[in-house]
This record gives C-alpha cells, sequence and structure tokens, in this order.
C-alpha cells in the first residue's frame, strides 16, 4: 500500500512538469576549500558573478596569461565545486586553464535550483570569461558533465567556439526517469521537452565529442549519450569507454589515460 501510494505521488510531481527537486543535490553555505598539492594558490581566484539580484561564485584556474587552451566547465548536480575541484585539476595539469561555476542554490551561490537557473547561470558564465577575463571565443572548449550537459549544449546553440565536449550528458526527462529512477515510471509521465538535450543538440553552433561510459547506469548511453549524438550536426564523434560508469570515468580508465582521451578530444 505505502509503495502504490509513492508511485502514485512520484506519478503526480512528473506530470505536474517538476524535475528540479529530482534532479539537483546540493551542498549549501559549505566553505570553499580548494587547498592542494597541485595547483598553487597563485594560479586561482574565486569570483561573484551577479546576476539579477542575485551572486553565483565561479572558481578561475590559470596558468600564463597568455594562455590560448580554455575551458568552460559545467558540474554535474552533486555537492558544490568542491566535489568537483578534483576533476579540475586534471585539466589544469593538462595545461589548461578552466572556469567553472556553482549553479544558483549550490555551494555559497544564491537562488534556486532550476532548469531556468542553469540556462541563465551558462549564459552569464559566458558573458563573464570573454568580458572580465578576456578570453577568445575560438578558444574556449564548453564542456559539460552530467547535469552540467544541459547548459552547455544551452549556451553552445548562442556561441560558437572551438568544441562542445559533454561527458555521460543527459539526453531529456524521459530518458533520465528512465534510466535512473528508482521507480519504474512510465516516460509518458513525464514532460520530455524538460532538460531536452536531444532536440537541443541540433542547434549547436560548435563540433561536438561525446564521451560516456558503456556501464553507465545512472545514465544509460544508449538513450542517452547515443541519442544527443545521433541528433547533434556534424562534424561529431562519439567516444564509449569500455568498462567505465557515470561518475568514475578518470578513475575506471586511470589518470593517464582519460587525459589522453581528453586531448585526442579536445584536438578533434
Amino acid at each position: 500500500m505505502k509503495k502504490s501510494v509513492l508511485i502514485l505521488s512520484v506519478l503526480m510531481l512528473l506530470s505536474s512538469c517538476s524535475l528540479d527537486g529530482f534532479l539537483f543535490a546540493p551542498q549549501t553555505g559549505e566553505d570553499y576549500d580548494f587547498s592542494n598539492k597541485i595547483i598553487p594558490s597563485d594560479k586561482m581566484n574565486l569570483y561573484e558573478i551577479k546576476i539579477n539580484d542575485k551572486r553565483i561564485y565561479g572558481l578561475h584556474v590559470f596558468h600564463s596569461p597568455n594562455s590560448e587552451d580554455k575551458i568552460l566547465y559545467f558540474p554535474g548536480n552533486y555537492r558544490n565545486l568542491n566535489h568537483y575541484y578534483k576533476w579540475i585539476e586534471i585539466y589544469w595539469e593538462m595545461g589548461y586553464d578552466v572556469f567553472a561555476i556553482d549553479y544558483e542554490g549550490f555551494g555559497k551561490s544564491e537562488g534556486k535550483c532550476s532548469e531556468d537557473a542553469l540556462l541563465r547561470d551558462s549564459e552569464a558564465a559566458m558573458d563573464f570569461v570573454l568580458t572580465q577575463l578576456f578570453w577568445n571565443q575560438p578558444d574556449i572548449i564548453i564542456y559539460g558533465y552530467s547535469l552540467g550537459s544541459v547548459p552547455a549544449v544551452h549556451i553552445s546553440t548562442k556561441d560558437k567556439c572551438k568544441l562542445l565536449l559533454l561527458e555521460a550528458p543527459i539526453g531529456n526527462a524521459g530518458t533520465i526517469m528512465e534510466g535512473s529512477a528508482p521507480l519504474d515510471i512510465p516516460p509518458q509521465f513525464v514532460v520530455v521537452k524538460k532538460y531536452d538535450n536531444i532536440e537541443k543538440i541540433k542547434h549547436t553552433k560548435n563540433k561536438v565529442v561525446i564521451i560516456q561510459g558503456d556501464k553507465d547506469k545512472t545514465l544509460p548511453h544508449e538513450k542517452n549519450g547515443k541519442r544527443v549524438y545521433e541528433n547533434a550536426p556534424e562534424p561529431k564523434k562519439f567516444v564509449l569507454i569500455k568498462d567505465a560508469r557515470h561518475g568514475d570515468i578518470p578513475a575506471d580508465m586511470g589518470r593517464d589515460n582519460y587525459k589522453k582521451l581528453l586531448f585526442d578530444s579536445f584536438g578533434f
């Protein structure tokens, strides 16, 4: 009986078009701790970006002022930038300057998590790197991991950069629920146009590389990454990583192999 009530409640929630509470798992109010032995403290800055009456936070790690290798990084749905810093370190080790944001409602960023907030934050992040960090669009790799694929694809439809790279991307709201929900929820109860990378990727202005593990049970590649890839315009590339899971591709591949994969992908 309890299970039936729970299923009915979930279906009612989905039919009202709200997936935000299901998707986001932020940690708020936590102090940022980027202490490490890899990136010197004088090679990083934490910035505030004003969006209407709210502030979001962005981390910039960099090399020399003349570096032409740039990554605009959109992280996943879990915790905040403290969690994703280990990925940022990898990109910095590879020689790339990186700018990454905490979305509204994540970390110390103000506001509330939602799809609209993700898109708004992506536009603010791109504007910041162009006008405040003085990045050149042809140097920028737009990189979206998991939930971050939504703002990454969105901004790629507006700005022509060096590359759009998606790691373990979302297909759309329907594929999220098909692949990762703990309950067997029929996709017709979900408003598919939400978080719809499958449709939106058709309008990207960039070359596309998609990386996903064949053991990804959170967002299975057949229903997510592969379908996004199929709708992407040429030139495009899909890389399926053997025995890799959703959030563990660097660990499953090994750090050096992961770096080589990215170097090859960035040069596509």
